[in-house]
């Protein structure tokens, strides 16, 4: 078998499961745990930073990143402003909006999907230029939305709560 579909294949499944996760956590009350989200937001802002660099030389790309980063911190901005508190067992938990990590999450998908129906289908090109469709061109936009998304809301949920601690308790 061929490493390169063993690898794909294992990306493919890691990528598939993280969307399945974020799904789940777009349902209902969440506890919010400060660790996981700076964990979170530290692997996304690395991550974010090695796709930028890997992108840039491509004025398509640096465009696109450009504009997805802003787009992703708008969606989270407006996604913070409807984001519900609540204690519950003397934690706090929050209920993120549904409808805007949902549309995320969707372009997300879109893009890996499409991506990956891309650099499958070519043929005749060597692993640099597969590598290439999948982290930059246009649609490498619809990474750095969900990217900068997720570590702009992560920073509120975390400010957040460093307010709400900071609350006297009645």
């Amino acid at each position: 078998m061929n490493t390169q579909i063993i690898i794909f294949a294992l990306l493919a499944f890691f990528i598939l499961h993280r969307v399945y996760r974020r799904l789940r956590r777009n349902f209902g009350w969440q506890p919010l745990n400060s660790r996981r989200l700076q964990v979170s937001t530290v692997i996304m802002t690395i991550f974010g930073f090695i796709l930028f660099i890997s992108g840039s030389s491509h004025i398509s790309s640096l465009i696109s990143d450009l504009a997805g980063t802003a787009l992703g911190i708008i969606l989270a901005t407006c996604s913070a402003a409807m984001t519900r508190f609540e204690q519950r067992e003397g934690r706090l938990h929050y209920m993120p909006n549904l409808w805007i990590g949902m549309i995320v999450t969707l372009l997300f998908l879109i893009r890996f999907l499409f991506r990956f129906y891309v650099a499958f289908t070519q043929t005749g090109v060597s692993s640099a230029e597969q590598w290439q469709g999948i982290t930059g061109g246009w649609t490498a936009g619809l990474m750095f939305v969900m990217i900068s998304y997720y570590a702009t809301y992560n920073l509120f949920l975390l400010r957040k709560q460093k307010a709400k601690m900071a609350e006297p308790s009645v």
